[in-house]
């Protein structure tokens, strides 16, 4: 299984994603990239919904227009000598205009991060475009003709313009991280005054009288007050079947009530109820993020640290050899060609989406993107048979042998053996015993024997429940099960699992897919079905024994991913790269597994493992492309063979691209199942 490791990454506290640069530690709280460009418009005080003010939009508008007139006007300027005199005044004028529209906010960051010491890149292209400016005021009025209103102003209005479009592509991204947010649930009170009223789950405190409603999960820990109730688990615990609890039992938080009013008493505040410390560790679990996250928030850091860098070696150089207007014109191309998009956003957006949509398909990811990582690098499927690929077990054959007994005895006996227990046979006997209309008879000394069965007393009489392994399988037909009273068989039976309807289908599909197969059980009996030429089948396997396999399938390079339930699997769990665990299995296995198949269907396996592959290849498809980009114009922008307008345009394209790229992968569909 693969190993969460502790992360101190600090989280976005705008959309969650991992964040790596703060305005203003106290004031302003961490941001990632793309919301490093909220703050730069003024929109800090956003959540995860991130809308853009209608008057910035109409702002920008109309610098538009404004910046494309200026754009004529410089072409005439440029290349008609009989251009009117006051055309540079009018270009100035409008540059200016454009200036007044869009600064106030860049403006105030700049202020902001003055004050923090703590500069973004938008900042210093902001720096860059004044200083072109000024210059062109200077030149202007020194009569020259080296005037760049036109650049400056256009190179502002396509940056607010990037800025407009991140924050949309933020919009979507928002969608699938806001599930961090914690809701607060409400509860029906009990007041001073003796009557209930409806209040926030955090106003309940020790003590407090709570009023049950059908349907709603409780938010703390209580203690039953009322007579008896049913309550749903399953959720909780794996048993399908409603609990029935009587006053004074204690009731956990997250159980479902199966009906109103209904009273308890608290014995836990919401903070510290035992659902709330649970989903408290989840979360820290689920923000383990992978090498991807790791690194790409490290080469948005290293890459804007370079982009500076050159900026300025940059404006230094030409400034030396070609003059002041065309250093700050060839610096301008560099801060604006540089793009951490890529890895800032696009990266971990793809990991986040792909984790939300798996969870809308009822897959829960109990270490976050770092599953979605190591499950992509998975080439070998195991699968456990018995619970993972059978349905639930039933009796066949029940066989009473003797005429001590009746069959209501031995099958209430058998009931009362298996009252308590969680694997698969026990469950079939309290089905069949249920079906029968016949209830458990008390026992007592109930008892496990290791690998073997169940012991117990009852009456007088020493009870055994035993399988083909013990000694004394000689009296039991091949493959059976036999209860025997004081050492004598009164009762052999035998347990079938059926295969799930699609689990074959699942089996070649994962073979077709290229993946490698197997099945491990523990059952020494073989299953004709699955046995194929296609994928390996190992019966009579022990914990260890399926331990054994994984690690020398290991060993021989197989990255191997096991799917099962139950308790005998922790090993073989534990073992493996990356291992998934069937939501009707035990609660061990579940606490144990990278991830939880909650979805019945056995289809959403060969889905899940294509939606990691996909993230996969898309992401190394964004390093791939955000290098590529990177690398070449940055080169051009350096040698200065870029226009900063060619520069900033490129800019906007390139996080446009990746981002949209990233989320494709909301396409992907589970509702079939």
């Amino acid at each position: 299984m693969s190993n969460a490791t502790s992360s101190h990454t600090r989280y976005c506290d705008h959309c969650g994603l991992p964040a790596w640069n703060a305005v203003s530690e106290d004031e302003f709280v961490f941001c990632c990239y793309g919301c490093q460009m909220v703050h730069t418009l003024g929109l800090e005080n956003n959540t995860v919904d991130l809308p853009v003010p209608e008057s910035l939009l109409v702002r920008w508008v109309i610098a538009l227009v404004g910046s494309m007139l200026l754009i004529f006007l410089s072409l005439t300027i440029h290349f008609d000598n009989t251009a009117p005199a006051f055309f540079p005044a009018f270009s100035f004028a409008l540059s200016t205009g454009i200036f007044a529209l869009l600064s106030k906010e860049l403006l105030g960051n700049l202020k902001r991060e003055w004050q923090s010491k703590k500069f973004s890149l938008g900042t210093l292209i902001f720096i860059g475009v004044s200083a072109s400016y000024l210059l062109s005021v200077v030149n202007w009025i020194r009569g020259s003709q080296l005037i760049y209103f036109e650049t400056s102003a256009m190179i502002l209005t396509f940056y607010i313009g990037s800025l407009l479009i991140d924050i949309y592509l933020k919009n979507r991204i928002s969608e699938y991280t806001g599930r961090w947010k914690d809701g607060i649930p409400s509860a029906i009170i009990k007041n001073g005054n003796g009557l209930f009223e409806r209040q926030p789950a955090t106003s309940i405190k020790t003590n407090n009288i709570l009023q049950t409603e059908q349907d709603v999960a409780l938010p703390v820990d209580g203690n039953l007050k009322s007579e008896k109730g049913y309550f749903r688990e399953e959720h909780l615990t794996g048993e399908p079947e409603p609990v029935l609890k009587y006053n004074g039992d204690t009731v956990s938080a997250g159980s479902i009530p199966m009906e109103d009013e209904l009273l308890l008493q608290a014995v836990s505040s919401y903070n510290n109820s035992s659902l709330k410390e649970f989903f408290t560790k989840q979360k820290l679990i689920q923000e383990n993020i992978s090498s991807y996250e790791v690194t790409a928030n490290r080469a948005a850091q290293v890459l804007l640290f370079f982009v500076v860098v050159l900026g300025i070696g940059t404006a230094l150089y030409y400034a030396l050899y070609e003059g002041l207007s065309i250093a700050l014109n060839h610096s301008l191309s560099v801060f604006l060609i540089g793009c951490p998009c890529a890895f800032a956003i696009a990266t971990p957006a793809a990991l986040w989406v792909v984790q939300q949509k798996l969870e809308e398909g009822g897959v829960l990811l109990r270490n976050g993107t770092q599953t979605l990582e190591e499950l992509a690098k998975a080439n070998h499927i195991i699968f456990d048979k018995t619970g993972t690929l059978t349905q639930s077990a039933f009796i066949e054959n029940m066989t009473l042998h003797g005429k001590t007994f009746s069959k209501e005895n031995l099958v209430g006996i058998l009931a009362g053996m298996e009252a308590t227990q969680q694997h698969p046979i026990a469950k079939a006997v309290r089905r069949y015993a249920k079906k029968q209309r016949l209830e458990a008879i008390q026992l007592s000394e109930i008892h496990p024997i290791p690998g073997l069965g169940l012991k117990a007393e009852w009456q007088g009489h020493k009870l055994e429940l035993l399988n083909n392994n013990s000694e004394k399988k000689h009296a039991l037909p091949e493959g059976s099960f036999g209860l025997f009273v004081d050492n004598h068989l009164q009762a052999s039976f035998g347990v079938h699992y059926p295969i799930k309807e699609s689990a074959i289908d699942v089996m070649e599909q994962l073979v077709e897919s290229g993946y490698r197969v197997s099945v491990l059980t523990g059952d020494p009996e073989p299953y004709r079905e699955l046995q194929h030429q296609r994928w390996a089948y190992h019966g009579s396997c022990s914990p260890e024994t399926k331990h054994q396999f994984i690690q020398k399938r290991k060993e021989q390079g197989d990255k191997v991913c096991f799917i099962g339930d139950g308790i005998n699997d922790l090993l073989a769990m534990t073992e493996a790269d990356i291992s998934i665990a069937m939501f009707d299995g035990a609660n061990r296995s579940k606490t144990t597994a990278d991830l939880v198949l909650f979805n019945p269907d056995f289809k959403t396996i060969p889905k899940m493992l294509s939606a990691s592959v996909w993230a996969d290849k898309i992401i190394r498809m964004n390093f791939f492309w955000a290098s590529i980009y990177n690398l070449t114009g940055l080169s051009l922008a350096i040698m200065g063979l870029l226009n900063p307008l060619i520069s900033i345009l490129a800019m906007v394209l390139s996080s446009t691209f990746v981002t949209g790229n990233s989320l494709r992968l909301r396409s992907l569909d589970f509702s079939e199942l």
